[in-house]
């Protein structure tokens, strides 16, 4: 099979606003090979369906597959998989576009350059557009990852670029144990204990976060707490190397927290808490000067408690389960 054709899957639910971006950014691509798009709508409730049947209902290289009720994110990534018909297998979510017209040329290019390289990651960056349209807690939720894109220091990465056969040999994504996060962790370090590489690239992928613009209470619950419970199963599996910060993470932020509790070490923990809360409200501050900026501690405080709560849930059931 011909290793320079692609078939991609886009997982879709309530994409409406960008699913035709992302489609589109993919078809606009500078390249040679064949190219596939399945979008795997997981139960949208808004009209990510006629989006998708009004815009590609005539171009042949776009397959839509509905899931009958909403399977989550693991799931939908799999039935996309499992549909594609070309060795190689990119992976763009509803809410993200290929941020340049060569970006495909160039992730085949390194994933070609070596059979041991089972999967080539992009960063993903938030745009400014985004960032003005957020709400408050959006916002402070999001400020460093904003800074990151802004300033050229975000590091980490996503899987844009599978080998289908490694997929394959590995069991495709956990859809047991994840529904809205944590398989693309769980996904990285099986494919490396498989001794397969996994390769970070400069190439960018735009984020949207069509999901966000959300209230507290959605960002504690919808958000914190599921992804506090997928980072607990991945923690549970492959130890420290899944938790990617290896100085506040929801592990160590247990103890900091106990800490508060224990009379020799209080003081300790106070300042630890404190120093985190300064460099949550730093990444604001940059980029915002919101008066509401004083329910900062109070929001970082929740979120992180939040975040070690939805940890030990997951670490102890092994199963995401909000």
């Amino acid at each position: 099979m011909n290793s320079d054709n692609i078939s991609f899957v886009i997982p879709n639910y309530n994409g409406e606003r960008t699913i035709e971006s992302a489609v589109k950014s993919i078809l606009n691509q500078n390249y040679n090979g064949k190219i596939e798009v399945i979008v795997v709508d997981d139960f949208s409730k808004d009209k990510s369906i006629k989006v998708i049947e009004s815009k590609f209902n005539k171009d042949k290289r776009i397959r839509l597959i509905k899931n009958e009720k909403n399977l989550g994110l693991a799931n939908s990534l799999n039935r996309g998989v499992k549909n594609s018909k070309y060795e190689l297998i990119g992976i763009l979510m509803c809410d993200c576009e290929l941020a340049s017209k060569d970006w495909l040329k160039k992730m085949v290019n390194i994933i070609n350059s070596d059979k041991k390289i089972g999967s080539v990651c992009s960063r993903y960056l938030l745009p400014k557009k985004v960032w003005d349209e957020y709400s408050f807690f959006d916002k402070a939720i999001f400020a460093k990852e904003y800074y990151m894109s802004v300033t050229g220091k975000k590091k980490g990465g996503k899987h844009a670029l599978i080998r289908k056969k490694v997929l394959e040999e590995i069991g495709y994504y956990d859809a047991k144990s994840y529904r809205i996060a944590g398989e693309d962790a769980d996904l990285m370090c099986r494919i490396m204990k498989k001794d397969y590489k996994v390769v970070l690239t400069s190439n960018k992928i735009m984020h949207y976060h069509v999901y966000y613009r959300l209230t507290l209470r959605q960002h504690l619950f919808n958000k914190a707490l599921p992804i506090g419970e997928a980072i607990g199963v991945n923690f549970r599996r492959h130890g420290f190397k899944s938790l990617g910060n290896k100085y506040w993470n929801a592990f160590t932020s247990t103890f900091i927290y106990i800490g508060l509790f224990i009379p020799y070490i209080r003081w300790l923990s106070l300042i630890i808490i404190l120093g985190a809360i300064l460099t949550f409200i730093w990444y604001f501050l940059k980029y915002s000067r919101d008066v509401k900026l004083v329910f900062l501690p109070f929001l970082k405080i929740a979120k992180d408690i939040f975040n070690i709560i939805g940890f030990w849930r997951g670490f102890i059931k092994n199963k995401q389960v909000s």
